[in-house]
């Protein structure tokens, strides 16, 4: 059978079970006890509420249940079961003054205006407005909250538009599963300061954003969960700053790139960065100590004039590039040195190429500096006394014809006689 209409409906019993359909359109819909709820339909309502204290309701059944709001009363437990709970009003729609245990069940909220996030533990939790209207979904509603999830959580269905919102209130994103944003998705990070992104599952666990602008996900954590976390990307991703605790796992799984957009020290590694065959970017505005690590591709790109990237600490250390070292993004800077692995001491041993940017400057420490591909320097480039050795070869006898100088538009050509200018070029090649 078929239960439908607008009117409000309560239960005293607690126990709302059945093969039947549930498809109201108004009203509430008001359970006031211990018992069972669901079937194996799908159950729609307008308003749903579990009220009295003292008592849970416990869901049952594969039905989804979909309504404009749902809300427990303080004291009164809610068990999702392996059901989906689907919200579609904005507001406030999934009320949880009493207790929400999430067992293995989906919340999805559809709302298209502006929505607050219930700072609760979900299994999977969906932000996925259903139509056009870009709305924003708060994180929490109060100060030193706690949002967690233990399976999946998706942002964004990848066509309508949705900006989640993370800095009105700064709470605590522990994620113990995979964390997906979708196309079309805006997150703005947390600005408290400290690390309250967590991917801490106790096991592997993906990241993805499948946004053509990667968004800034804040500072972020890897931690351990009884077992330890791998932390997996499943596309090139963007964070302030990142911290793989001892005995915790970052992976860049392949290509992806990780962008760091911190100051000061942004990327913090006591356990184990595999970086595959990926990117770290460092983008920071103001002074970055890198870390002291081996990396694949490193690409070193202040966003302001003045900033220097220099690698933290102080002992002279070679730093393993495996694949191309970029300093420098092309826009002008001032007089400090962009790239400084003078007073750090450190020496990159690049198995690809080595690039410096137009506008950019590199000093290089009083060590070897190793250069495994082509050597382009488009900006400044200061050896101090050190020695730039390519391809396990410093540029002496034989070797020193293999370089060659391309000048900008405006030579010596036209101020000197041709018989002067090749006698130059030849002195330039060892030759007599």
């Amino acid at each position: 059978g078929t239960i439908q209409g607008s009117s409000n409906v309560t239960v005293n019993g607690g126990d709302v079970t059945g093969q039947g359909t549930i498809a109201l359109t108004g009203g509430f819909f008001t359970l006031n006890n211990t018992g069972s709820f669901g079937g194996p339909a799908n159950w729609t309502f307008n308003a749903l509420e579990f009220l009295v204290s003292g008592h849970t309701t416990t869901a049952t059944g594969a039905g989804s249940v979909t309504a404009g709001g749902i809300h427990t009363e303080s004291g009164h437990t809610l068990d999702g079961g392996a059901k989906t709970w689907i919200v579609t009003s904005s507001g406030q729609p999934f009320d949880m003054d009493g207790t929400f245990t999430a067992s293995t069940s989906t919340v999805q909220y559809l709302g298209t205006a502006f929505t607050e996030v219930e700072p609760v533990t979900y299994y999977n939790l969906q932000l996925q407005p259903n139509a056009a209207g870009n709305p924003t979904y708060q994180l929490g509603d109060f100060a030193s909250q706690t949002v967690r999830t233990n399976n999946t959580w998706t942002i964004g269905d990848g066509t309508n538009p949705v900006t989640v919102d993370h800095t009105a209130f700064d709470p605590t994103l522990d994620i113990r599963g995979d964390l997906t944003l979708n196309n079309n998705v805006v997150f703005t990070k947390s600005n408290a300061g400290t690390n309250n992104v967590l991917f801490r599952r106790g096991s592997a666990q993906t990241l993805t954003d499948n946004n053509g602008t990667k968004q800034d996900l804040g500072l972020c954590q890897i931690l351990v969960n009884t077992t330890n976390t791998t932390l997996n990307l499943g596309s090139g991703v963007r964070m302030t700053g990142l911290t793989v605790d001892a005995s915790q796992v970052f992976n860049a799984n392949g290509s992806n790139a990780l962008t760091l957009t911190g100051t000061g020290v942004p990327l913090v590694v006591n356990g184990t960065f595999t970086q595959s065959t990926g990117t770290v970017a460092y983008t920071g505005a103001g002074n970055v100590d890198m870390a002291r690590i081996a990396y694949h591709d490193l690409s070193i790109l202040p966003a302001a004039s003045g900033a220097v990237h220099q690698f933290a600490g102080t002992t002279p250390t070679t730093i393993a590039v495996g694949g191309d070292l970029l300093c420098g993004n092309g826009t002008a800077y001032g007089t400090t040195p962009t790239c400084d692995f003078d007073a750090p001491d450190a020496r990159p041993d690049v198995t690809g190429n080595y690039t410096i940017a137009v506008n950019a400057s590199l000093e290089a420490d009083s060590g070897t500096t190793f250069v495994g591909g082509n050597f382009t320097n488009n900006g400044s480039f200061s050896h101090g006394s050190g020695t730039v050795t390519f391809d396990g070869r410093s540029l002496h006898g034989t070797n020193r014809p293999r370089v060659a100088y391309l000048p900008e538009e405006r030579g010596l050509y036209k101020k000197v006689p041709v018989l002067d200018a090749l006698a130059y070029f030849g002195e330039l090649k060892d030759l007599s």
